[in-house]
């Protein structure tokens, strides 16, 4: 079960409290939205991956690397992992931990960007971070870049990285907030135009370039709300209306 703190305390996650307390042969009201937002792995393992995201918008990308590290404990060819990842807080940068186990099979670089953490801590604990990968056993990602920004300022600064991604016929992937992937693809165009690569627009069209919105859930559930509110609102008119007369 999902769990986390908050001011302190110790807040149990939505879904998987209530999955978890549910009685068996319960029956439980849902139902699916297809999504056009589809991403999908290339068919072939050893091309390169760019994957970036912010926040809970790396979420989708764990069925990505799992996939991965089961194929290279199988002894298939896996290309190099690219991952850009933008959150508030550095205390809230999970990554590490999420990738522990696949990084000592899967080629991971990892680039960091953090909106509100401050600039001369950062630097320090950057410093403190790789020192510690230096001299501990311990396996992880490797963290080639932090820095105090957004995620869309790891593009723009690594403009090789993107440029070898594409070069290598690897495939780019963005998730996060609709805003989010908005300004990754506009600077992920202007990026491309600066290191003379394939235009953004051929890399969608040959799927080489994939997004999916974490907000389009609600979304789409927005005009369904103030449906419902209209509804209740009649509602109450009417009992008014009755009432009064």
């Amino acid at each position: 079960m999902h769990k986390f703190k908050k001011n302190d305390k110790t807040v149990e996650g939505l879904t998987s409290h209530f999955v978890r307390h549910a009685l068996l042969g319960e029956k439980i009201q849902g139902y699916f939205i297809k999504s056009n937002d589809q991403i999908r792995l290339p068919q072939d393992p050893s091309l390169t991956l760019l994957l970036v995201s912010t926040g809970s918008g790396f979420a989708p990308f764990m069925s990505f690397i799992e996939s991965r590290e089961q194929a290279a404990r199988a002894g298939t060819k896996i290309g190099p992992i690219f991952i850009f990842h933008g959150c508030r807080y550095k205390k809230h940068d999970f990554l590490d931990q999420l990738l522990k186990g696949a990084s000592t099979v899967l080629n991971i670089s990892t680039f960091r960007a953090y909106s509100r953490t401050d600039s001369g801590r950062l630097d320090r604990s950057r410093f403190r971070s790789i020192f510690r990968q230096l001299l501990s056993s311990e396996q992880g990602p490797r963290t080639v870049l932090v820095k105090k920004g957004y995620v869309q300022d790891l593009i723009a600064e690594e403009g090789e990285v993107v440029a070898k991604v594409v070069r290598d016929e690897g495939y780019m992937y963005a998730c996060g907030g609709t805003e989010v992937v908005t300004r990754v693809r506009n600077q992920l165009k202007r990026t491309l135009e600066e290191q003379g690569c394939t235009s953004l627009q051929e890399l969608i069209d040959s799927k080489r370039y994939q997004r999916r919105r974490s907000d389009r859930l609600s979304d789409t559930m927005e005009p369904r709300k103030r449906f419902f509110c209209f509804i209740i609102l009649i509602m109450i008119m009417h009992l008014l209306f009755n009432g009064l007369m």
